[in-house]
């Protein structure tokens, strides 16, 4: 029987494999659910008028749609510094590392790695 789990709580991918001490970013895959959340939120309409004729133009915030999709996909961290001083994990400091190429290259590569073990029906969670 196959068992799955909606509550999508996240998996720890660890900057040093052999020591989880070092840090690691816990990470969750955007579902379908939560990214029509984010279209709703970042798309509006707007009626424009262009030579007589009526049209609906749809207008998408893309800098609050990196910010909702950041915020949701990084879940947690674990000894994540800026300027050797530990930070929490918040909206505004997941901003600011996402920023670093170093971090969002780890966090991209790490979701790839997520989302193509789900895809292949694999179990990656280290909740």
């Amino acid at each position: 029987m196959a068992n799955f789990d909606p509550k999508n709580l996240g998996t720890w991918f660890y900057f040093d494999d052999e020591d989880e001490e070092y840090g690691g970013v816990c990470l969750r895959v955007l579902p379908p659910s939560e990214s029509a959340k984010i279209n709703s939120k970042i798309t509006h309409k707007k009626d424009k008028f262009k030579s007589g004729v009526h049209f609906v133009e749809e207008i998408t915030d893309d800098k609050l749609a990196a910010r909702l999709m950041w915020d949701y996909i990084i879940v947690d961290w674990k000894n994540v510094c800026i300027d050797d001083k530990e930070i929490e994990c918040n909206l505004e400091n997941k901003l600011k590392l996402i920023d670093d190429p170093n971090f969002s290259n780890f966090v991209i590569k790490s979701t790839e790695a997520l989302r193509e073990n789900i895809d292949s029906g694999n179990n990656l969670a280290k909740n």
